[in-house]
């Protein structure tokens, strides 16, 4: 009890000396920002709850089915994009270096309507679906894949927002072997276990392996905090027990972990693909704007002034507030060795993307 209480002190402290570093003044914090911040995490984890349990297997099921039949994807080989409110500075270059030939469906989960209107004007053969979800809310990152391993027979991919390929022959190696369940770019690994897993920033699934599991364990992509006794017994075989997780951080079975530790035990691999000239920056749509540290801060607005719209401009920089360029938040940044490496990694994502826009320009010539 005496740790908990610790602990949230702790966290209460760290969250009011970030909000200052951001430049918020104490009382701004103490009497409009933290109750702001405090009512909006209530109001999304009900509204989430809601939308997960009953939108998702109704209404959302209905619209994707409809979705496919209006765009005809019986062959597969086709990738979703989850478009998230607040993302479009990170998106668009995303998109932009995807190859125009690859079939790319935009799945907006709680986008804003002129978001999803923008969207669809400039990237007009890129379809798009809008998920039906309480309002300033969205669905689980795990809900959504569920929806979409229920919606195809076929294979299929995911591409994070923030994600940037600059090696598109990635997607002439998607072919999967018989004991291959996912094709993935990046991996991380159990510091204890050494049980590698991949990351959801790319992910191209083998779909009919994955039903299987699916059907044979009565299992999905869900997050698990618990599981059936039997699927308790199959995860045992590979070491999964006694609390170990296959992320060695967290206490629970994350976005498709379950399915992944049962693909594993029915001796099913990940296909790692060459990570060479693909970056991913990460935490660019996690919990509220208003709650982002410096770094976050800076990345979002460097990406604002490279992507230089007016609309996107005009629409985020308040949630940047007090801020209204990326060089007053670089002279707070304190030059620690995560900072160097940020900004040394977001300044070569940016001026790659810039060097891409040039190379389609001169091509447009």
């Amino acid at each position: 009890m005496l740790y908990r209480i610790k602990t949230e002190i702790y966290r209460v402290r760290e969250f009011i000396s970030r909000s200052r570093n951001n430049g918020l003044s104490l009382p701004y914090i103490l009497f409009f920002h933290s109750p702001r911040l405090l009512v909006s995490m209530v109001y999304i984890k009900l509204a989430k709850r809601i939308n997960d349990r009953l939108l998702s297997v109704t209404i959302n099921k209905f619209l994707i089915n409809s979705f496919h039949k209006k765009h005809s994807n019986e062959g597969g080989g086709h990738f979703y994009v989850i478009v998230m409110p607040n993302t479009l500075h990170f998106l668009i270059p995303c998109l932009e270096l995807l190859p125009p030939e690859e079939t790319v469906y935009l799945v907006f989960n709680g986008a804003k309507s002129w978001e999803q209107e923008l969207l669809l004007k400039e990237f007009e053969d890129r379809p798009g679906l809008n998920l039906f979800t309480l309002p300033h809310s969205s669905i689980n990152h795990g809900e959504v894949i569920n929806l979409f391993l229920y919606a195809n027979e076929n294979n299929f991919g995911i591409i994070d927002h923030d994600l940037y390929i600059f090696k598109p022959e990635i997607f002439k190696e998607l072919t999967f072997k018989s004991d291959q369940c996912m094709k993935a770019i990046f991996q991380g690994e159990n510091r204890f276990s050494g049980m590698q897993y991949p990351h959801t920033f790319f992910l191209y699934f083998n779909t009919p392996q994955l039903k299987k599991v699916m059907v044979q364990y009565d299992v999905d992509a869900r997050v698990y905090k618990k599981v059936s006794l039997d699927v308790e017994s199959k995860l045992a075989e590979i070491g999964l027990l006694n609390g170990r997780f296959i992320k060695d951080y967290i206490n629970y079975y994350d976005t498709l972990h379950v399915m992944l530790g049962l693909s594993y035990a029915e001796s099913l691999e990940v296909d790692y693909l060459d990570t060479d000239a693909v970056y991913h920056l990460g935490g660019t749509s996690m919990g509220s704007q208003y709650a982002k540290d410096l770094s976050h801060m800076y990345i979002s607005m460097c990406f604002l002034e490279s992507l230089n719209h007016p609309l996107v401009m005009e629409k985020y920089l308040p949630y940047l507030a007090p801020f209204t360029s990326s060089e007053q938040i670089r002279q707070k940044l304190a030059p620690t060795p995560d900072v160097v490496h940020m900004k040394n990694t977001l300044h070569t994502i940016l001026s790659l993307i810039q060097n891409q826009g040039l190379k389609k320009s001169e091509n447009l010539l």
